[in-house]
């Protein structure tokens, strides 16, 4: 289980990210910055994982990667929502 954070200085981050951490930790999601990792292992984490979750933009692309039947939550924002991506 993966949790894309994006660090507090992006403006893009999940401002309320302790608690969904919070919430999430009886399913032991592991907190992942995809820019501290080469795109080999960015390959790799999508590929084994069951479940992805992470704020809207470019990290999801990685989810081409994952398995058939893996399940991913993106977190969107009503600061930028748009028709395109409902």
């Amino acid at each position: 289980h993966v949790y894309i954070a994006r660090r507090p200085s992006d403006v893009r981050h999940v401002v309320n990210e302790h608690d969904v951490l919070s919430a999430l930790k009886p399913w032991r999601f592991e907190k992942v910055y995809l820019e501290d990792l080469t795109v080999q292992r960015q390959v790799q984490l999508f590929q084994q994982a069951d479940f992805i979750i992470g704020p809207h933009g470019a990290g999801l692309v990685n989810t081409t990667f994952c398995n058939p039947g893996t399940r991913v939550i993106e977190i969107g924002t009503p600061a930028r929502a748009s028709a395109l991506f409902y």
